[in-house]
């Protein structure tokens, strides 16, 4: 796993001028803020068209404008930048590697979430503040047993991603689309599954630890090293961006914002152990996947 000159340079601290750490931290509050105001413009359309409506009529799930704002705005801003998604960490090259880390990682995510029905069995809610102590302190638990875990396994960095790659993703992610629309005569389950898996793992994490970590570690830089893994504050302020994303949805508390911070430190150590964010997006997605086929999806 290749090493650039951009990327040992990311391992030093920052030498970047304050006032360019300010304008990447500016940047990238500036793109969330445009994402969530979006989202909250779209929901309060009334009339004879209102588009989440008419994707789930559809599709059964609003997959179509989550991934124009979590997966096509992101690529569309870095070929804007005169840059390349994989210097971002949108990487579908060395799919094995990546698939392996994301499912040794996928198995301690889900031991992690058994804290859900506990925290349901004690009569909390993942949005309260008990819930919230108890799904923080699994995550913290994860991050450390994830590190633990996956310390022998080759770390790998950002390098050159295949146009055809990323075009191959897109075609799989349209693919299961048009079979949400297809059987949703029958179910919601592949809609579902596919809102789940692509448009939340793997959308948000193109978003969050592709596009946003990305852009702040080359402001903050990766100075510290954790079981190995090079990170810096991007890690950490991604990680609370992405709570309070949380915090600002349209059913959001304080406290669902607070674990999930924790939540995308996890997330956030899977993107800088391998490079990119196949491994973050398959840790987020099949879990969440898997609840919305069996059970219809998060409450």
């Amino acid at each position: 796993m290749l090493k650039g000159k951009a990327e040992m340079d990311n391992h030093k601290h920052s030498k970047l001028p304050p006032l360019k750490i300010i304008y990447a931290i500016t940047e990238v509050i500036c793109v969330l803020v445009f994402v969530m105001f979006s989202g909250w413009g779209l929901r309060a359309i009334k009339g004879v068209i209102n588009l989440r409506t008419l994707q789930i009529e559809i599709f059964g799930e609003p997959i179509i404008v989550k991934a124009v704002f979590f997966i096509l705005l992101p690529l569309i801003i870095i070929k804007l930048k005169g840059e390349k998604p994989g210097e971002y960490g949108i990487i579908f090259d060395n799919f094995s590697y990546h698939l392996k880390i994301g499912l040794k990682s996928l198995a301690i995510v889900i031991l992690a979430d058994l804290a859900f029905p506990l925290v349901t069995t004690l009569g909390l809610s993942y949005k309260d503040f008990g819930g919230a102590l108890i799904l923080s302190f699994s995550n913290i638990v994860a991050l450390v047993l994830v590190a633990l875990f996956l310390r022998k396994s080759p770390t790998c960095q950002e390098r050159a991603a295949s146009t055809h790659r990323i075009l191959i993703f897109f075609l799989v992610f349209i693919a299961f689309t048009i079979l949400s629309a297809l059987t949703l005569p029958l179910g919601k389950q592949v809609g579902g599954f596919t809102y789940a898996l692509f448009t939340t793992g793997f959308g948000e994490e193109i978003l969050f630890r592709g596009y946003v970590q990305s852009r702040l570690n080359r402001a903050l830089g990766r100075p510290f090293l954790f079981y190995g893994v090079r990170w810096g504050f991007g890690v950490i302020v991604t990680a609370i961006l992405f709570g309070s994303m949380h915090f600002f949805h349209g059913t959001g508390t304080l406290w669902w914002g607070l674990w999930t911070i924790f939540g995308g430190l996890v997330l956030g150590f899977l993107r800088e152990k391998t490079g990119s964010v196949v491994a973050p997006g398959i840790a987020h997605g099949v879990p969440q996947a898997i609840v919305y086929v069996f059970v219809g999806g998060i409450n």
